[in-house]
Order: structure tokens, then C-alpha cells, then sequence
């Protein structure tokens, strides 16, 4: 393997990514300040949340000193537990259309029958009536598992906090921007991009690369 490679992110380290999320988010703190407060560049802590390379024990320390637990809880399964979010139902609800209305990472259509099985290999209970359930939800408020949506983002291959987390309008802007480039590099039939490569690209830049393919297609 060449220097500049990395072997697929494993289990073990999704894990700790997927903890050190769940924890910034309960304790309030931006990636900024997570990063910045831990000593991490910014452009080598996105690499490791994005899996693109893993988080080594020294960064680990860092990072739990700053999120206020033991360095062991960040490698721990039972960080992420199952505990109920509150979040605006319609809101929920339009957030799901919109990820299944989108090609995959992989430039597939989204089949529910593919999500019940990925979420029943994470033992998370699901059915096609769970799902219409959610993606037409008229309740102001809903109580959802954090597990669930968490599991779902996962699925969709988009950052977990755009199901959990409605606040972050940065993280909102930026998932949605990546959907609407899969969509335009689907429809002239080139390959879709994972959240992973596409990496900080900021927002803006995504929606500006969709509507160059966009005019150039149509010359």
C-alpha cells in the first residue's frame, strides 16, 4: 500500500467517529471549537470524521479531554444509546423525502426493502410501515430514536446530524447540497460521490459545480 493510502475506515473506527459526534453534540460544541480546543487542524480532523484516515490514541485523549469524558468511552458501543430526540415532525419528514428522492452515494435508487435490511444488520427493528410513518409525519413535535436516525444518516451516507440535529443549518446546507450534485451527476448519467469524498467542500461550491454540469450538459 502507498504512503498517501488508507485502508476502508473499519469498525472500530467508525465507532469512535460516530462517539465523538454523539458527544459534541450533547455537550453543545461546534466542530470548530472541537477541533481548535483539541489541537487538531482543521483539514486533519475532516479527514478522520469523514473516514478518509482514523483518529490515532493521542487524538483520541485530546478529544475526550475536551468532550469532558475517558478516552475509553470514545471507543465504547455504548456511546450512541437509544435515547429520544424531539424533534419538528414535518421537518423530519421532509428531510427523509429528500434523502430518498436522491441518488445514493452509489447512483442508486433508494428501494425501502435495502433500508429495512441495513437497519435490521445494526439491530434496529424497522418495516416499510415505520417508514411512511415518518416521511409523513404531521405532528409539530416527534419523538424519534436517536439510534434510529443516527442508523438512517448511515444509510443515506450523509452526516448523522442532519437527522439528529436541526440547529446545525451549516450541516443542513452543506447534506443538501451534496444531494443536489448526486442528483445532477446522475441525471447525465455519470457517477454519484460520497460524503466522504466530497469531503469540507463548502455548500456553496457544491451548488456551483451542480449548475456548471448543468449548463454544460445542456450546450
Amino acid at each position: 500500500m502507498g504512503r498517501g493510502s488508507a485502508a476502508p475506515s473499519t469498525e472500530f473506527s467508525m465507532r469512535v467517529v460516530s462517539n465523538i459526534e454523539h458527544r459534541r453534540q450533547e455537550v453543545g460544541k461546534t466542530h470548530q471549537q472541537l477541533f481548535t480546543e483539541a489541537g487538531l487542524s482543521k483539514n486533519y480532523y475532516w479527514k478522520r470524521l469523514n473516514h478518509e484516515l482514523p483518529f490515532n490514541t493521542n487524538d483520541i485523549d485530546a478529544l475526550a479531554r475536551v468532550l469532558g469524558v475517558e478516552p475509553e468511552d470514545l471507543t465504547s458501543k455504548r456511546m450512541v444509546g437509544n435515547r429520544a430526540l424531539r424533534l419538528g415532525g414535518p421537518e423530519l419528514a421532509r428531510r427523509l423525502r429528500l434523502l430518498a428522492g436522491a441518488p445514493t452515494a452509489h447512483g442508486d435508487e433508494f428501494r425501502i426493502s435495502d433500508l429495512v435490511d441495513f437497519l435490521r444488520s445494526q439491530e434496529v427493528e424497522f418495516s416499510p410501515e415505520r417508514w411512511a410513518s415518518l416521511i409523513e409525519e404531521t405532528a409539530s413535535v416527534t419523538s424519534q430514536s436517536e439510534k434510529l436516525l443516527v442508523e438512517i444518516a448511515t444509510f443515506f451516507d450523509v452526516d448523522r446530524v442532519y437527522l439528529t440535529n436541526f440547529a446545525q443549518e451549516d450541516v443542513t446546507e452543506h447534506v443538501e447540497a451534496q444531494l443536489v450534485l448526486r442528483t445532477t451527476l446522475k441525471q447525465i448519467g455519470g457517477a454519484t460521490v460520497s460524503a466522504r469524498a466530497l469531503g469540507n467542500v463548502p455548500a456553496s461550491a457544491l451548488l456551483q459545480i451542480a449548475k456548471d454540469i448543468s449548463a454544460t450538459d445542456q450546450k
